[in-house]
Parts: C-alpha cells; sequence; structure tokens
C-alpha cells in the first residue's frame, strides 16, 4: 500500500511539474512575442504625456520669439458674463516690458471684437488678431476685416433675439460680423445653444462656420482661424524670422498651437484639457509669474 501511495504520489507531482512547465512555456512564449508591442505603447504615452504635462522652463532671449497670447483664459480669467473680464495691471506692465525688450514683436489673438481688445489692454495698442483672425490690425495700424452681406447678419440677429426672448439665460454676443452663444450661466442650455448655432452655419454654409470653445458656440466668418491670423503676423514685420510663441487655454486656440508646434516655437496650454500644445500651466496666475520671471531674467535693452 505505502509503495503503491508512493507511486501515485510522484505520478501526481509529475502531472503537476509538467503542467507547471507548459504554463511557464506558455507564459515565455507570450513574452517573446509581445514585447515589441508594449514598448511601442509605453514610448507613444511617453511622447503624448511628457512635454504636454510639463511646466515651460523659463525663457532665456526673449529677443527671439514672436509673442503672442490669447485673452480670457490666458491674460485675464474667465468671468461669467464677459463683459466683468479685467487684464491684471500687472500683467499689463509685463506686457509693456515685452514690447521694449523685443523691439515691438508682441501680439494678442483672440475671440473678442478689436474694441473690447484695446479697451482690455489700454494703454497699449498691439498688433491684434481679433474675432479669431476675422478682423486682423497689422504692426502697421491698417485694419482688415472679413466681410459678410447684411441680409445674412440681420437673418442671424433676428433668429438670436428671438433665442434671447425664449432663453434669457443665453448671453447672445453681437460682433457684428460674428456671434456667439454663451450658456456659462446655464449649463444645462448647452444642446440648444449649439442647435442654435448648428442651425444657422447649416443656413448660412457657404459664408459661416462654427467654433466651439468653453461653454459657448460662435458664428465666423469661414477661413477665420487664429492659426491662420498667426501664419500671416509671422510673414510681417516685426514678427517675421522670429520662432513664435503662443500662450492660450480654449479649443479655439488649437490651430495656433498647431503653427508653432510646426514652426518649433514654444507653446503653451493654461489650464485642463486635451491639446497639441508643448506645455502646460496650471492658471492664469501661474502663467502671470511665469512670464514675470522669464522677463526679469533677461536684459532690460532689446537686442537689435
Amino acid at each position: 500500500f505505502e509503495l503503491m501511495l508512493s507511486r501515485t504520489t510522484r505520478i501526481n507531482y509529475y502531472c503537476r511539474l509538467f503542467s507547471i512547465n507548459n504554463k511557464k512555456q506558455k507564459t515565455l512564449s507570450n513574452q517573446v512575442h509581445k514585447p515589441n508591442l508594449v514598448h511601442k505603447k509605453s514610448q507613444m504615452k511617453k511622447l503624448e504625456n511628457s512635454d504636454q504635462n510639463s511646466f515651460p522652463p523659463l525663457l532665456k532671449d526673449l529677443n527671439k520669439y514672436a509673442f503672442f497670447f490669447d485673452i480670457d483664459g490666458t491674460l485675464a480669467e474667465i468671468e461669467q458674463d464677459p463683459s466683468q473680464v479685467q487684464v491684471h495691471e500687472d500683467t499689463k506692465e509685463l506686457i509693456q516690458q515685452l514690447l521694449q525688450k523685443t523691439s515691438g514683436a508682441v501680439g494678442v489673438i483672440s475671440g473678442r471684437p478689436l474694441v473690447q481688445i484695446d479697451d482690455l489692454l489700454s494703454p497699449s495698442t498691439l498688433t491684434a488678431g481679433a474675432i479669431h483672425g476675422a478682423e486682423r490690425r497689422g504692426s502697421d495700424g491698417i485694419v482688415h476685416r472679413f466681410q459678410l452681406e447684411s441680409p445674412i447678419i440681420s437673418e442671424i440677429r433676428k433668429e438670436l433675439s428671438k433665442a434671447s426672448q425664449k432663453y434669457p439665460t443665453l448671453k447672445i454676443e453681437d460682433k457684428e460680423f460674428a456671434f456667439a452663444v454663451h450658456y456659462r450661466q446655464a449649463p444645462s442650455l448647452e444642446s440648444v445653444a449649439r442647435e442654435l448655432v448648428m442651425g444657422l452655419a447649416d443656413r448660412f454654409n457657404e459664408v459661416l462656420q462654427v467654433q466651439s470653445g468653453k461653454m459657448v458656440f460662435e458664428l465666423k466668418p469661414k477661413g477665420a482661424t487664429k492659426g491662420q491670423v498667426l501664419r500671416k503676423f509671422l510673414e510681417e514685420h516685426p514678427f517675421n524670422g522670429r520662432r513664435p510663441f503662443f500662450a492660450g487655454d480654449d479649443l479655439t486656440d488649437e490651430s495656433a498651437f498647431e503653427v508653432v508646434e510646426e514652426m518649433k516655437g514654444m507653446s503653451i496650454k493654461i489650464g485642463e484639457g486635451q491639446t497639441i500644445a508643448r506645455y502646460r500651466v496650471p492658471s492664469v496666475s501661474d502663467f502671470r509669474d511665469w512670464l514675470q520671471r522669464s522677463v526679469a531674467s533677461n536684459s532690460l535693452n532689446p537686442v537689435s
């Protein structure tokens, strides 16, 4: 009986040993065939996240750059009511210093109309791409504008007025030849705002397009993007020949980030959200602090 038991035990032992070795062999086989895929995935993840989540280094030579900034969410905090937005006095002073240190190579590209940009940044009068580039003022002071036919503008105003009466918490912003429907004060009306703007864009699709942003849907002239106006500015004095710099916070800024990355400049995303920008800064105040330190680290006299 002991012999039989011993023999049975040995058989079971060898069976288990065979099973374990077989499993190990399969595991080894899987490891042989899968490491490249795992490595590639980890490499892709590293490429996607390494720079985008990093804080930007201080700029050592400001005069090599052509500086462009968004306003709302970048130079100024976002407010429930866009008319209440203000640019901090320290930020205005930084802009003045940058103008001095870069021989004037500083501009803004915003969704706001030109008149609002000038009010917010006074006393500075900068090169500016307004309404996402539908309105553009070069360093020579000449203003270029997209034009929409009066009947189209009248029809859009009529439809938006009806919507405003029906949904008073929607904020309708008339920019003369572009329009924004803000739902920041009524997030539950997001679908209403979207359908309203999309419907108008479908009716006038030959001349208008939709631009979505933070709690807003906009109707703007076709071809007006921040990326396009940035390209134009970079062909003009005093921006040509410099590395582009752009900081922004919203979906509307992605086309400008794309241009900057293409030209090997510096792109900075303010706040959260997916982006193709190379660097990220958590908040408006953090960005202002970073810019102050970059300016302070450079010589007071611009390089000609």
